[in-house]
């Protein structure tokens, strides 16, 4: 009978220690999980940021575009006028000239 209770005691002794070993390991998993679910929310939050600014970006880009093309039709047509300006009147003035 001693013999019984003392394998028991070990058995029961070994079984505590497995259960603190789960313990740990089950601490040290949930923690790595909320590491994993804070550097996840860290990574979206910056995700998030980095998709803002680059709509921000791509907005800033297709204004300057428009700008860009706006100065380049403005310069045009000061070409066509300065062009005009410098071009010899045809009609009368330049009828009575070669006469």
């Amino acid at each position: 009978m001693d013999g019984d209770v003392t394998a028991a005691t070990k058995r029961f002794a070994a079984l505590e220690l497995r259960y603190d070993a789960l313990a740990t390991d089950l601490e040290e998993t949930q923690a790595a999980l909320r590491e994993s679910r804070e550097r996840a929310a860290e990574l979206e939050s910056r995700l998030k940021a980095a998709t803002a600014e680059g709509a921000r970006l791509s907005e800033q880009q297709r204004t300057t575009a428009a700008r860009l093309e706006d100065k380049a039709k403005a310069e045009e047509a000061l070409r066509k006028e300065l062009a005009e300006v410098h071009t010899p009147r045809k009609g009368r003035a330049a009828r009575a000239a070669t006469q």
